[in-house]
């Protein structure tokens, strides 16, 4: 009969770790679902500022251009 009781008592111990594993990688998931959104927003940003520089670039020769053209 003790060695009944021992094993329930193993069960009862080994679904507690396992309860912990589980919610330790449901933590790991979220933790790892925030920084995949972070970098997608960085990715983001930086496409925005290619796209600016480029932009400014532009109206840099746009401004030189001008600037040609008065002082003809």
């Amino acid at each position: 009969m003790g060695s009944i009781v021992l094993f329930i008592l193993f069960i009862f111990s080994l679904n507690s770790v396992q309860a912990m594993v589980v919610a330790e990688l449901e933590e790991q998931k979220l933790s790892n679902g925030y920084k995949f959104a972070d970098l997608e927003q960085q990715n983001a940003l930086q496409e925005k500022v290619v796209k600016m520089k480029e932009y400014q670039k532009q109206q840099q020769q746009t401004i030189d251009y001008l600037q040609k053209k008065v002082a003809m």
